[in-house]
């Protein structure tokens, strides 16, 4: 066994033994072939020299001399010394100056004609000139964006924005954001006209309505627990001016301050707008 392992690391051929593994044959030593690859093999084969490569040496034997050749945009250079499923592996220049390991079997038949960057190119149209909502494509920047061009654009509004290729097309970017600034507006302006439609003779009509605040701990609007003197406190605002009820370590008394308040100041305008929203609804 000791003259076994004295194996590892030893070469023959292109073969370096690298480990000795069991199998259902027996022993049998794992080795790296200078190619690249690994092949096990049996022990004495490779102590004898009868087995030198994984199989390459064969295929080495036949290898096509490609220096200099183009296939697309791409040029052999040099051989590896790689196989790969038989074949030999080259080193490539590409036009775009990029180089790349291709097999020769891929070059020869027309598989991979470039780096990858021919992929890229067919991927880009020219969208000079063409309208995508409010923005119209200047030119290409020469940026990417998750592996989509970056086109330089001129929005109606007069600015210029740069935005991706996919982000025009898919419709996802159509302004240099003035756009969605003019329906933020509108959207504001439809919410203050209709909360301006809640204020009846100075009293905003939602407020009075409203249930509680998920904060409010007294579960009653216009009642609140004040920390710093331990109380609760009523509170009720009415035609735009606010009232301060009172006070009360009973919550009880605080929330019976602000009903007589309600009362008294709410009865008569909410009778009074319910009435009139009715004839309101009844002219209509």
């Amino acid at each position: 066994m000791t003259q076994i392992n004295d194996l590892i690391g030893t070469r023959t051929g292109m073969l370096t033994a690298i480990e000795i593994i069991e199998t259902n044959q027996g022993q049998k030593i794992k080795c790296k072939c200078d190619c690249g690859n690994e092949k096990i093999i049996a022990i004495k084969s490779f102590k004898y020299g009868k087995v030198k490569s994984c199989g390459c040496l064969s295929s080495k034997s036949k290898l096509k001399d490609i220096t200099g050749q183009r296939f697309g945009k791409l040029v052999a250079k040099d051989f590896t010394g790689k196989i790969k499923n038989h074949t030999a592996v080259w080193l490539c220049q590409c036009d775009c100056g990029n180089t790349t390991e291709v097999k020769a079997n891929a070059l020869s038949s027309g598989g991979i004609q470039s780096c990858g960057c021919l992929r890229s190119e067919v991927r880009i149209h020219d969208l000079s000139g063409q309208r995508y909502g409010k923005l119209v494509a200047v030119e290409k920047t020469g940026k990417k964006q998750n592996n989509s061009q970056v086109w330089l654009c001129e929005c109606d509004c007069g600015s210029k924005v740069e935005v991706s290729a996919g982000n025009l097309t898919s419709g996802k970017t159509n302004s240099c954001g003035c756009l969605l600034d003019e329906s933020r507006k509108k959207a504001i302006k439809k919410a203050l006209d209709t909360r301006q439609n809640q204020y009846v003779d100075g009293t905003d009509i939602y407020q009075l309505a409203q249930d509680p605040r998920t904060n409010n701990t007294s579960g009653v609007v216009g009642v609140t627990y004040d920390k710093s003197t331990k109380t609760w406190k009523a509170k009720i605002q009415f035609k735009q001016k606010k009232y301060y009820l009172g006070s009360s370590k009973d919550i009880n008394v605080a929330i019976q301050l602000r009903k007589e308040a309600e009362e008294k100041l709410h009865g008569e305008f909410l009778e009074w707008y319910k009435n009139h929203k009715n004839k309101d609804h009844h002219i209509d």
